[in-house]
């Protein structure tokens, strides 16, 4: 009489796991892989079909031909300036805007309102305020301006800046903040050298998201611009023509739009996680 093995539930589940995590490695990495593999290839074979998944001769006229002959690198330097502009504004405004929000009592629960003013500007469309703002710039003379662009691109990562050190000066005890008010420390002096080196984690990460949204920010950039403080994602979807689309060309512009974000969050994912997770349980 034969007996049937019983079933390893858990090494079952451990193999369904694996698989899916697979998969979902797969499907994030292969659009990666195209668009690298298309960067790289001659205009005619980027166009073949069936498509040719390893290239056979690798060339970097794409990235010779954007970057060289054409204005891309302008494009770089404008995506770079606007968003350095928007994270710096943001950062100078928002730390202290949250700062007094959380350390002081304005009446009427009138903080409360002013943090969930801050975040429904966060959560509010683009194209809201998108025509306003055209129509002021046009007015004032400063459509296609790197700087004027920067500056409504800090205006919505401000309530992402006060949101993320919030919760930081509210960990913070407030007999730190009255220690050193009693030593004679004035309200500047304690913001100064009391709390800020205390959020710099929440600081941190607020900085690094705040740059990755700005810097593949489109709509904004799109209506506001022209040509000359045109930003990397307005510029590589110019390479998508009515009849004709410049695979190789417009894969590199792709490549040269991600390639800051992916080095820049390699070298600072161990800020972004600490500032996501200190204090998240308090002690």
């Amino acid at each position: 009489m034969s007996t049937t093995s019983p079933i390893d539930t858990d090494a079952l589940l451990d193999r369904i796991g694996t698989l899916f995590v697979a998969l979902a490695t797969f499907v994030a990495v292969f659009p990666i892989y195209w668009i690298l593999t298309r960067s790289v290839m001659t205009t005619r074979a980027s166009f073949r079909l069936p498509p040719i998944w390893i290239p056979e001769t690798v060339t970097l006229d794409a990235y010779e031909s954007i970057l060289i002959q054409g204005a891309y690198f302008d494009y770089v330097v404008n995506s770079l300036v606007a968003t350095l502009i928007a994270v710096v504004v943001g950062l100078l405004l928002g730390i202290p805007a949250t700062y007094v929000i959380v350390r002081y009592d304005f009446g009427l629960n009138l903080d409360h309102h002013l943090g969930f003013f801050f975040l429904s500007i966060f959560m509010l469309p683009p194209i809201v305020a998108t025509i306003p703002y055209f129509n002021i710039f046009r007015a004032l003379g400063s459509l296609d301006s790197s700087l004027w662009l920067g500056l409504v691109y800090a205006v919505f990562t401000l309530p992402l800046i006060v949101w993320f050190t919030r919760g930081f000066i509210d960990d913070i005890p407030d007999s730190l903040g009255e220690a050193a008010e009693v030593d004679g420390a004035t309200h500047l002096q304690t913001f100064y050298h009391i709390y800020l080196p205390l959020i710099k984690p929440g600081i941190g990460a607020a900085a690094i998201i705040s740059f990755i949204l700005t810097w593949n920010e489109y709509f904004f950039a799109l209506v506001l611009t022209r040509t000359e403080a045109k930003t990397l994602p307005v510029a590589t979807t110019e390479f998508v023509g009515q009849y004709n689309i410049a695979w190789n060309e417009l894969s590199a512009g792709i490549v040269i739009t991600i390639a800051p974000v992916a080095v820049f969050l390699l070298v600072t994912q161990r800020y972004i996680i600490s500032g996501l997770t200190k204090g998240a349980v308090k002690e």
